[in-house]
């Protein structure tokens, strides 16, 4: 199952990554970008934003799902920040 995904992050140049739970339900933002988990990937940052504003719709507003991809950050393949 990791295959295609290893695949598609070759070809896509954004990624929509959450940062790390601190402690049972608070995230830690302030955390190195390389230690943020990725939840998809784009060809460009337009797309990867777009959907970051759809599935924080989806989910609504006081799910713990759309709190996590609020805090959510679209994040170029090229980012020296995660390595």
């Amino acid at each position: 199952m990791k295959r295609p995904l290893a695949a598609a992050s070759l070809l896509a140049t954004w990624y929509l990554m959450t940062p790390p739970w601190a402690q049972v339900g608070k995230m830690n933002t302030q955390a190195t970008l390389s230690t943020w988990g990725t939840i998809s990937y784009y060809g460009s940052s337009a797309a990867c934003e777009t959907d970051r504003q759809t599935m924080i719709k989806a989910t609504g507003a006081g799910a713990e799902s759309a709190k996590l991809l609020s805090a959510a950050q679209c994040v170029a393949g090229t980012d020296p920040r995660l390595k």
